[in-house]
Formats: C-alpha cells, structure tokens, sequence
C-alpha cells in the first residue's frame, strides 16, 4: 500500500473497515510514521469527543489529568499497529497476536535483558515453533550488543526503528534476518531504538558476559 490513510484513517479508528482492508493498513502504518501519527492524533481527538461533556468551568487540573489518561490509553495499545506482522512471523492468530501486542505495551509485562538497555517480552509461538525460546526484543536508541555466538538458529523480524551489524548492514522496520547455528556478529542499535520478534534456537554465547539458554 502506498497511499496515505486519510480516506480510511476514520474508518481505520473505528474498525469499521474489511479485514482484508485493515491488514492492509496495519502493514502500511509500520512503515510510515506520518499515518502512525495521525492515527495516534486521532484517537486521542475521538477519545476528548468521548468525555465530552456541556460547558463548565474546568476543576483545577483537569486538563493535564484528562491528557495523561489518554496518552496512558494511547501507550497501552501502542505495539497493536504490528497485529499482522507478528501473526505471521510467529504463527499465531490475529486475535491472539493482538492480545500479546496489548499485554506487551504494559511495563510490567518486560523483563531485563543480560545487557544494559535491553528487554525482554517472553511469549509461546505457533506449533512449528514449539521447540524454541521466542519473544519480542527491545533496546534504548545506541545499545551495542557484543560479538555472540548462536548456539542454534535465530530469526529475527524488526517492526520498528533497528540496527547496524558489525558488517556495516543495517536492517530496519519491516526486515527479516536469519542468522545460522555457530554464526557470530555484533551490532549497534540507531538512534530510534529497537523493537524486534525473536525465534531463537539453543540459545546464544556473549563471551565475557553470559551464555543464554533456551529452556529446550
């Protein structure tokens, strides 16, 4: 899709459009953050309409109060525009991708990563998956993750900003990478951050740091 959303951004809030259609949509807002934004704007717009209520003089900070609890509902539901994408990487069902994606735009849902800036979002994948540990990745903006090791295979799928490898090879929203049992590299996140879904296999080896198990 390389239109813009503007003829379907309300239908789009509204889940009004075909499935077909909002897939569609889902795939082009991974990659544009000029749509991204308006749908965020957007929402927040309906969601002030929703509390509308008739002409009175505000409590004393109101406003502020009212704009946190949407920019709360708003960063609650933050990862869902990648519903698609990350059903088919791990072979799920939308439903229950969207149901993760919800779950994993809370803090508490994040576990510490073995390095500095890193998380982890632990989840279980389809069935052809079943032997592996799987999850989404996600790094603060100039993280450098050493040299490792891969123990077995890893597939890799960024939805949003990425990374530069060792090799000088970046790789962004929307790339897959598939990286070989007793493969090794490095890379440096940019300056966007990171946010990837992981399958991993066996695990990884950070010399000087920690060896990384899967529970397989």
């Amino acid at each position: 899709m390389t239109r813009h959303l503007e003829e379907q951004l309300l239908d789009f809030v509204l889940g009004t459009l075909t499935p077909a259609a909002r897939e569609e949509s889902e795939l082009h807002l991974r990659e544009c953050l000029r749509c991204a934004r308006e749908v965020r704007e957007t929402e927040a717009a309906m969601a002030l309409v929703a509390w509308a209520e008739p002409p009175a003089a505000p409590p004393s900070g109101g406003r502020e109060r009212l704009l946190e609890a949407i920019g709360g509902e708003l960063q609650a539901g933050r990862y869902l525009v990648h519903a698609s994408a990350f059903a088919k990487f791990f072979e799920v069902s939308v439903e229950r991708a969207r149901a993760l994606l919800q779950k994993a735009s809370g803090q508490a849902a994040w576990a510490a990563g073995p390095i500095p800036g890193m998380e982890l979002f632990h989840l279980l994948p389809g069935a052809r998956f079943a032997s592996a540990d799987a999850g989404l990745v996600r790094f603060a903006p100039g993280v450098e993750f050493p040299t490792h090791r891969h123990l077995g295979e890893e597939r890799t799928l960024i939805l949003e900003g990425g990374f530069r490898m060792s090799d000088g090879k970046e790789l962004r929203a929307g790339e897959e990478l598939v990286m070989p049992a007793d493969s090794s590299h490095a890379y440096r996140v940019l300056e966007a951050g990171c946010l990837f879904a992981l399958v991993l296999y066996k695990g990884v080896e950070i010399p000087g740091v920690t060896t990384i198990y899967t529970r397989h």
